[in-house]
């Protein structure tokens, strides 16, 4: 049993569809299992043995995938191995080797091959196998494409396109039937077989009938359609029953494709109904899922013209399924109705509820009333809590109308259901009550309904709270209309008797509808009512008087959003609560302070107040005091006591008020900045702190709706995030920051002037909000919110720059120099930088640049000498320069035999002093001249922490122009390169530490992709060369002729394959000066050195192609080219040739600095230099310069060949000599 049972598993077959497979298929099996057995001892095995022998079977498995392939030669003789070969091969855990085999030798065979009826269905038992082992789709779709090939060659027999001289075999009928036996076997018990199984064979089933319908017309009247239609829908309602565990999408997914079968074949559709209701007659239900889905497909079919016949068929059959249908879920069993669950039940997706069309148009009032109705009862006095979901989603769908009659027959389970003790229950027919209500339209069944809810109320004739809970919630569901008035006087007169919280919480949530509808009709409530709510909202009881305010609260904010509709009935009522408003909130101060204490009844005296037009809120003091403090914040704006409130419902009359507040207060707040602080912190605490979704969501559709108070909203919360986000003590006692981002740029987002409104006027406020978008807790969203902000408003980012940029420019400077280097508020300024450089590059970059120069300026570090290095390296309160040293006796050397031990005897006194806890005694002379000394030394100290800010400003400059990633910003790498290398890098290390070298080599990022990490290492190169010494330490390990022969040759074999862009070669340039100058670096030999030469020239030479463009450094490439045709002989000759393709290359472009580069070097000391440099310039356009003394000085060369290349060059570009050229002459004497 063991060897059986494990070998399955290993096998991954299922056991039934293993029972069914033919004699030739199990072969293998039975081959298998002997193996198996002599490999197994029979003693037991523990865990871990068991484990080791299934891995080691599964490793014999891998190495059968090696097996030799089978000799098809002998496939009619050895049929039986074929069988064994090809499930070997089918069963391969390969999925390219198994569909290899699927399409590429079986589809075949079972397109021509000779096969008889058994061997065909041998062959489709190999496809049976694979249903619980295979679980990608293209291996599903081989072997679907296989079983069509069988039925499609089968059909085709006798007929035209396929064997005229054979007969059909009837291998649909043979499959059809084996589908059938499955969809029953499954459909007992779908929950006991995998969904995706399931889906599997659905997916056969839903194929097979197209392909039918398409090569057999007549197909649907042989007995075996039958049997593929019910296997269709009992696998259906297998994937769509609740027990079964199909995911939502799988079930949408098989729904889908049952409706693209039917509507496959539109004449198929009325035999189709027929079998089906056929096969749900009785107590059968399966069917009832893909019945309700013919419905639906027939009721919404759109056919050609001309099908006046089809049409005809089609209609009549839907008639047959409403009879089938109406009749299958009218059967008097429980079995019958509870087939309804599975399509029915609330809280299915609409995408596969199969059934909602049949209800909705099938069902009339007369089948209803007949057959449905008493089937309802029925049920709903025998098993209320299984068949209460059922009903409820019938009524859901059910759209006609409810007759009185009917109506009181449901309203009597209903209410008996409402005394139940079972929770489920009470809960089932509330909700049967919603979904019935939409269907009462008589006056007088909706009186029927008042009378029968609140009489057991009314008479006191409940079975206690959870009874009285449940009518008071069918009270809720009641829609408003002439039933209100009796609905009003019930409920307030049971405000007066209720004590139980729960059940005053339902009757607040009931009557403010009705008393709203009464109202705004012009009606005025009867002074019975009246005096009751006056007594119950001033009462001792903290439960009712909190029930009547809540009652209050959403009449005054429900029904007078707009004060037009105030009604002299709502003036009466108000008069009714006033003094007791006016009490609540002159005592609001000291009672919402109080341990324990609720301000919901407070906020709702300021909602009801603030919504009266009659009584203006601003001209009450104790309202005013309220919204517009004028010291500490009120009640309203009090931390301590919104965030103990911890009932949604309850937050959200704070909400209310805010909103009510932004209507009535808006330029009495916006006067003074800082009760716009309150307002703002209290808004943003619901919008981005509050720990319920739906407080936060509602929070935010308030700032959305802020029709006419835009200032007020966006001016306070952007006040009050400034006040958290750039004081550093509140930013860092923030909880979760990262978290909070994406609620706060939500609040920042909303809180703007909304599209309607955006125009040119409001751009200003986008110059304020520059900085705190870019904070730092946006996270990832700092780079792009700013941007966001303005495309929420409907305007332009570039054209905002643009218009703006000088304020916006100067506005992040300002931030940048004005604040320490890392704080907030100096971190949010150079992402400002970065997208304004983003945004506007061609203003933004060249400023910046200008900018950078002036505060990289390398002067004052030129002039920081020892006494400046010194003084910044020690402590604060020590002088660097000992000033009592004069006082502290000679200071000469000793001399003599004995020095060495005298100077040993005064480090010792020194060391042991030094130990000493007690300070020495100074005279007043001498603690003078030390504080003097400090004094001084602490003015150095200062200047230098100017300095240092100041470099620290260029410095990060750099960084965000790095940030923004744009081309303009890319082709100055070069310029910011030579800047901190000029002095930054080299003078101003100590000052700033590691920073500038990890900016430094940031800018080598912007260097071509093409040398990949190299990037980083040629800037470390770069930094070696001119011998750095800030250096860390894990970027020198590597010895430095190593690293300059690896980047040398990287950059050489790049530079063949294509030239490097300008921006790349200038950004590189300083280190391949630098070693050049040097004559090589790091080098053990000439041979070396030369090397290095040599690979410089190669990589010089291969971008002379690119010197057209200015962007390349072509004077320094002349100049060093000049440099090494004189100083190394041994390269000269590249050299030269790299000079004069340089030449060649700019002549058309050459500036008159390149020109005169080239032009001074006619006046080196060798010969060849000279000569090289003369025929580099022969095709140099001179004809703008009139006088050209250094060139006149060449013509006399006294070296032949030097001077005529000199004439030639005058001649051609017509210089002449003028009358005073002995003036320019002399200085070369």
């Amino acid at each position: 049993m063991f060897v059986e049972y494990t070998f399955n598993k290993v096998c991954h077959l299922n056991a039934p569809v293993q029972q069914k497979l033919e004699p030739t298929a199990l072969a293998g099996k039975r081959l298998r299992l002997e193996k198996l057995k002599s490999v197994i001892p029979d003693a037991g095995m523990s865990k871990q043995e068991i484990l080791g022998w299934t891995q080691r079977i599964e490793q014999e498995d891998e190495d059968d995938e090696h097996a030799p392939d089978f000799d098809w030669m002998t496939l009619e003789k050895d049929w039986s191995g074929f069988l064994l070969f090809a499930q070997h091969q089918i069963l391969s855990s390969s999925t390219k080797r198994r569909i290899a085999f699927i399409n590429g030798r079986l589809v075949p065979l079972a397109m021509r091959g000779d096969l008889s009826m058994s061997q065909t269905m041998d062959i489709f038992g190999l496809v049976r196998m694979t249903l619980p082992r295979y679980v990608d789709n293209p291996s599903r779709e081989a072997v679907m494409h296989l079983s069509e090939v069988l039925v499609r060659r089968d059909e085709l027999r006798g007929r035209e396109g396929g064997e005229l001289d054979a007969s059909k075999m009837g291998v649909a009928e043979q499959i059809i039937g084996w589908l059938n036996v499955e969809a029953t076997r499954i459909s007992q018990s779908p929950a006991s077989v995998a969904s995706l199984q399931i889906s599997v064979l659905f997916s056969w089933a839903c194929n097979l009938y197209s392909l039918i319908v398409k090569l057999t017309p007549g197909y649907q009247a042989t007995p075996v359609w039958g049997k593929l239609s019910a296997s269709i829908a009992l696998l259906l309602d297998s994937i769509l029953d609740t027990s079964s565990p199909a995911k939502p999408a799988l079930r949408k997914r098989s729904t889908v494709q049952a409706r693209r079968t039917v509507l496959s074949s539109p004449e198929s559709i009325p035999k189709l109904a027929e079998l089906v209701c056929q096969a749900i007659s009785g107590n059968n239900t399966k069917g009832i899922p893909f019945l309700g889905l013919i419905y639906d497909v027939a009721t919404h079919l759109k056919l050609k013209e001309g099908s006046t016949e089809l049409a005809g068929k089609i209609e009549a059959s839907s008639n047959t399924i409403n009879m089938a249908g109406i009749d299958a879920g009218a059967g008097h069993s429980t079995q019958d109705i509870r087939g309804y669950r599975p399509f029915l039940q609330s809280g299915r997706s609409a995408a596969y509820s199969t059934y909602d069309g049949f209800v909705e148009n099938a069902i009339s009032q007369e089948n209803h009333e007949s057959k449905i109705l008493p089937v309802i009862e029925k049920m709903l006095l025998r098993s209320p809590e299984i068949c209460l979901p059922t009903f409820t989603a019938f009524y859901t769908h059910y759209k006609q109308s409810l007759r009185d009659e009917e109506l009181k027959r449901l309203l009597t389970p209903i209410l008996s259901g409402t005394k139940s003790t079972n929770g489920t229950v009470r809960s089932g027919v509330i909700d049967l009550w919603l979904a019935i209500t939409p269907l009462i339209i008589s006056e007088s069944g909706f009186k029927f309904s008042v009378d029968n809810i609140l009489t057991p109320v009314l008479t006191g004739k409940t079975n206690g709270v959870d009874h009285r809970q449940a009518l008071f919630k069918l009270i809720q569901h009641i829609p408003t209309g002439p039933q209100s008035r009796e609905i009003i006087k019930g409920l307030v007169a049971q405000l007066e008797k209720e004590t139980n919280e729960s059940v005053l919480t339902c009757i607040s949530e009931a009557l403010p509808k009705h008393m709203v509808n009464v109202l705004k009709s012009g009606n005025h409530l009867e002074p019975s009512l009246l005096s009751i709510i006056g007594k119950e909202v001033a009462s001792s009881k903290p439960p009712n008087r909190r029930a009547v305010m809540v009652v209050l609260g959403n009449i005054f904010w429900d029904a007078y959003q707009d004060p037009s509709a105030w009604t002299p009935g709502a003036t009466e009522l108000l008069e009714t609560i006033y003094p007791t408003l006016e009490k609540i909130l002159r005592d609001a101060p000291s009672s919402t302070m109080a341990p324990g204490a609720n301000p919901v009844e407070a906020w709702i005296a300021l909602v009801v107040l603030l919504s009266s037009p009659v009584t203006s809120a601003k001209s009450l003091p104790f309202v005013h005091s309220v919204v517009v403090p004028t010291g500490k914040p009120s009640f309203l704006y009090s931390e301590k006591v919104y965030q103990k409130v911890t009932d949604d419902v309850d937050i959200l009359w704070l909400l209310r008020v805010i909103n009510r507040v932004a209507s009535a207060f808006s330029e009495e707040i916006v006067q003074q900045p800082r009760n716009e602080l309150y307002y703002g912190q209290t808004l943003l605490w619901l919008v981005v702190d509050h720990p319920s979704s739906q407080v936060r969501r509602l929070s935010i559709e308030t700032l959305r709706n802020k029709s006419g108070v835009s200032t007020i909203i966006y001016g306070s919360i952007k006040q009050a995030m400034e006040q958290i986000l750039f004081d550093e003590k509140k930013y860092l006692g923030l909880s979760d920051p990262k978290h909070r981002s994406s609620r706060l740029s939500s609040a920042l987002i909303s809180s703007i002037p909304s599209p309607g409104e955006s125009d040119l006027s409001v751009e200003p406020l986008f110059s304020e909000l520059l900085l705190l978008s870019h904070h730092r807790i946006f996270a990832q969203l700092a780079d792009n919110l700013w941007i966001e902000l303005l495309q929420y408003a409907k305007l332009d980012p570039h054209g905002v720059v643009t218009r703006n940029f000088k304020q916006l420019i100067t506005y992040a400077e300002d931030a940048v120099t004005g604040t320490d280097s890392g704080s907030l508020r100096n971190d949010a300024a150079l992402r400002a930088i970065t997208t304004l450089a983003f945004v506007a590059p061609e203003l933004t970059v060249p400023h910046l640049l200008r900018k950078i120069k002036t505060l990289l300026d390398p002067t004052p570090l030129h002039a920081l000498g020892e006494l400046e290095m010194g003084v910044w390296k020690t402590p604060v309160g020590t002088p660097f320069v000992d000033v009592l040293a004069s006082s502290k006796g000679n200071s000469g050397k000793d001399k003599g035999k004995d020095a060495d031990i005298k100077k040993w005897e005064a480090e010792l006194r020194k060391s042991l002093a030094q130990k000493k806890t007690a300070e020495p005694t100074l005279s007043k002379q001498e603690r003078a001249l030390i504080d003097a000394q400090l004094q001084k030394e602490e003015s150095i100290r200062t200047s230098l922490r100017d300095l240092k800010k100041r470099l620290l400003n260029g410095v990060s400059m750099i960084s965000s122009l790095l940030q923004s990633g744009t081309a303009d910003s890319r082709e100055q790498s070069p310029f910011l390169a030579s800047i901190l290398m000029n002095g930054i890098v080299q003078r101003g290390s100590l000052l700033l530490g590691p920073r500038v070298i990890s900016v430094f080599l940031d800018l080598f990022k912007s260097a071509s992709e093409r040398l990949q990490e190299s990037r980083m290492w040629f800037g470390i190169a770069t930094l070696r060369v001119y011998e750095v010494e800030e250096i860390p330490e894990n970027l020198t390990e590597e010895p430095l002729n190593g690293l300059l022969g690896r980047l040398l040759y990287k950059l050489k074999g790049l530079s063949d394959q294509n030239p490097f862009d300008g921006a790349t070669f200038s950004l590189l340039w300083p280190f391949i000066q630098k070693v050049v100058q040097k004559g090589g670096i790091g080098t053990e030999s000439e041979d070396d050195a030369v090397e290095q030469l040599v690979l410089i020239l190669d990589v010089i030479r291969s971008h002379t192609s690119q010197f057209a463009i200015p962007s390349y450094p072509r004077k320094d490439t002349c100049q060093l080219l000049v440099h090494v045709i004189g100083g190394h002989p041994r390269v000269s000759r590249d050299a030269i040739s790299a000079l004069l393709e340089t030449g060649e290359a700019i002549h058309d472009s050459a500036t008159a600095e390149e020109q005169d580069e080239l032009i001074n070097s006619t006046l080196n000391q060798e010969v060849f230099v000279r000569n090289a440099c003369l025929q580099a310039m022969q095709s140099f356009d001179l004809t703008e310069r009139d006088w050209v003394p250094i060139l006149w000085l060449a013509c006399h060369d006294e070296d032949d060949q030097n001077a005529n290349l000199a004439r030639r060059l005058w001649v051609e570009n017509g210089l002449d000599v003028p009358d005073t050229f002995l003036d320019d002459m002399v200085p070369f004497l």
